[in-house]
């Protein structure tokens, strides 16, 4: 009878919770054509208008207005955001059980944390209940760290003090807010008498685990009511996931206690305290992932971990540690290489450690002459100027077309005649209907042909010993030969700060921007230009009113 009790008392508890994530979710939430149809969209203007030449940044005041962050809907936490969150709040990493986590859908953005895009199913509840059971039964193998957890050693078992020991510190952490009174009563009075039936303390220990990770709250961001004021909590958990893409910790926990976090200089301290953490660091090189593009490519094998850590490294150096302009991660004169990684690109290495080595003249252009960002428009055991052009085009300048790319294009073979140069075979930039697309695409990606699939360097094309690659190219009307005066071009060019401060509103927000955020894009671009930093962008984000109020 004990065995079905406590069986029954875990299916109901996934029943109770599937009917409770349900409710809430439904409540909250060819190359070119001949006819000319490839069009391009009309997107590159600067924040206000103007040219690179003539170009006065806007002002920023408009980013510290309350309803600066325009619509926040009730967000639900990506894959990594609860890995990250559970890692926090038990010491003890999910990532073995990632699988059994619900799917994150295709983004109308660059970015995961898309929450008009992230929905729950049947089989993702299914799913997140089995994944709770293994995470909570890993945690439970050793019963010293769950007392250490707790704060406490059970002492029988029916130690309510220590269950509510439990419920507030753990709880807590998971749900982003301290439980009521009523709350923790309900737990001890549902799980210490199957506990005591067991004649197992750990029995109420497993099954109030399983019933706080299943929570509704755990699984969404929920915030007050539209035209409000936030809760202390709730500027806590946007805060952390702003920093750390996680929950948040115990010292802001606190802060949220005693109402410390409605005053900006108090939530710019705890940013610039979280932002010194390994987890910060990782939290924003996901970021540049994701919008570069090199989040899910395929690296040179055997280079892939070598290839990640050296844009790591670069991303860290100039964001955290020198805390030097955000855009010159393109144009940074050293990069962090390992042996093999100086060898595959013909770099020399002094041996030993991966280490920071200066780059050779021509390849000074930061993350554009890593293997990562080297491996857009791989193709054929080669490259696709085209399509590592338009990825430049449409990541760095938010550049769009009418329509996406034909599915035709160079997807089974390479265009032109084989044994022909490429500059003959990527022949549509000279064609009437095709110019005005490949003008801008192949332009740009002959300027980094020097750089092989995976970063490697090159004069010639690969067993073409004839066909000698100029690095010539063009990118808004301006000649560049080579990554590193694409580099340079990129770091100083306006519209690409306009483009990166909206994928980091994008980022941060967890939307696509709307023609109604108009004003506050365009206040970051200016806050940009007044600081230089990412980390001063992050820190506006926690100073503005905004961050303590819901507008929708």
């Amino acid at each position: 009878m004990k065995e079905w009790n406590f069986a029954s008392l875990k299916k109901m508890l996934f029943s109770v919770v599937l009917i409770l994530c349900l409710a809430s979710f439904l409540i909250l939430n060819s190359a070119c054509s001949e006819s000319g149809s490839f069009k391009l969209k009309d997107t590159m203007d600067l924040p206000s208008g103007g040219t690179s030449e003539n170009f006065v940044p806007p002002s920023p005041d408009a980013l510290y207005d309350k309803t600066a962050f325009g619509d926040t809907g009730t967000q639900r936490l990506t894959r990594n955001q609860m890995i990250d969150s559970l890692n926090l709040a038990l010491g003890i990493s999910p990532e073995e059980f990632r699988d059994d986590l619900p799917f994150n859908s295709p983004s109308s953005t660059y970015f995961d944390n898309d929450y008009e895009s992230l929905s729950l199913s049947l089989n993702d509840i299914r799913s997140f209940a089995g994944f709770s059971e293994k995470l909570v039964a890993k945690l439970l193998e050793n019963k010293s760290e769950v007392d250490e957890l707790m704060g406490c050693t059970p002492a029988a078992a029916n130690d309510s003090a220590c269950l509510e020991m439990l419920l507030r510190k753990v709880g807590a952490r998971i749900l982003r807010r301290d439980l009521t009174d009523s709350e923790i009563q309900s737990y001890m009075d549902r799980f210490i008498p199957m506990a005591v039936s067991e004649s197992d303390f750990y029995i109420a220990v497993e099954l109030s685990l399983l019933a706080l990770i299943q929570h509704p709250e755990f699984l969404y961001r929920i915030e007050s009511e539209k035209g409000s004021q936030i809760t202390g909590f709730q500027v806590a958990s946007r805060l952390s996931f702003l920093v750390q893409g996680t929950g948040p910790d115990d010292q802001l926990l606190e802060a949220a206690r005693k109402g410390e976090l409605l005053d900006s200089e108090i939530r710019v301290s705890h940013v610039q305290r979280l932002l010194e953490s390994d987890q910060a660091k990782k939290h924003w090189n996901r970021f540049h992932a994701q919008w570069l593009g090199f989040s899910d490519r395929v690296l040179k094998a055997g280079l892939e971990t070598d290839m990640l850590t050296e844009t790591q490294f670069t991303l860290s150096h100039i964001n955290f540690e020198s805390n030097s302009p955000w855009m010159e991660i393109f144009t940074l004169e050293k990069t962090y290489l390992s042996q093999e990684l100086a060898q595959h690109y013909g770099i020399q290495h002094p041996g030993g450690q991966s280490t920071w080595i200066d780059y050779p003249q021509g390849r000074r252009a930061g993350v554009l002459s890593h293997g990562t960002l080297a491996s857009l428009g791989a193709k054929f055991n080669d490259t696709s100027p085209t399509l590592r052009g338009y990825e430049v085009f449409k990541r760095l300048f938010c550049g769009e077309f009418s329509i996406d790319i034909p599915a035709g294009v160079d997807i089974d073979d390479a265009p032109g005649k084989a044994g022909d140069c490429k500059e003959d075979r990527y022949y549509m930039r000279n064609v009437s209907t095709c110019v005005e697309c490949h003008g801008i695409t192949d332009n740009i990606g002959f300027g980094l042909e020097n750089l092989g699939p995976f970063g490697g360097w090159r004069q010639a094309e690969p067993n073409l010993p004839s066909c000698k690659i100029s690095g010539e190219g063009e990118v808004e009307s301006t000649g560049f030969q080579g990554p590193e005066q694409l580099g340079n071009l990129i770091a100083s060019n306006p519209v690409v700060v306009s483009c990166a401060t909206k994928q980091f509103f994008h980022f941060t927000m967890g939307r696509h921007s709307k023609p109604e955020d108009g004003e506050t894009l365009e206040a970051l671009v200016g806050q940009y230009y007044k600081t230089n930093t990412l980390v001063s962008l992050i820190e506006s984000m926690a100073r503005t009113e905004a961050i303590v109020f819901r507008e929708n």
